[in-house]
């Protein structure tokens, strides 16, 4: 029996969001392969955590979320680089500047755009390596 066409209906169109979902998980994990490999404090859970959160809010639609998210990974920073001036390893910019990407490239993937974060992912793995 159909519903009533009067009646409101949702379409999420679930394979696309979670395709878009693993874009960004992967690029993710790819940048934090790299972070783990040499020995960083942020690695590779804290980076797939990274990108998927911009994959998340990339896929909200709403600009404000994004801007949003992009500023809490930036104060995500701040505790990483206290922790490693206190160890005297002096900062981590390179691996904050690494997160801010890997954010920024999430929410691209979250708003559906492909080549562009892979390349920009891809490129960023290459200067950290």
């Amino acid at each position: 029996m159909n519903p009533p066409s009067d009646l409101p209906t949702a379409h999420w169109p679930y394979l696309e969001a979670l395709v878009r979902l693993a874009l960004a998980l992967a690029l993710g994990l790819l940048v934090g392969l790299e972070r783990e490999r040499r020995g960083k404090e942020a690695g590779l859970r804290t980076f797939g955590f990274i990108a998927l959160l911009g994959g998340m809010a990339g896929s909200i639609g709403a600009d404000g979320i994004a801007i949003l998210t992009l500023g809490l990974v930036g104060l995500l920073t701040i505790p990483l680089n206290v922790q490693t001036l206190r160890a005297g390893n002096g900062t981590e910019l390179t691996t904050s500047a690494a997160m801010m990407v890997t954010c920024m490239s999430g929410i691209l993937c979250g708003q559906g755009h492909t080549v562009t974060p892979a390349a920009v992912m891809v490129g960023t793995t290459a200067l950290l390596a």
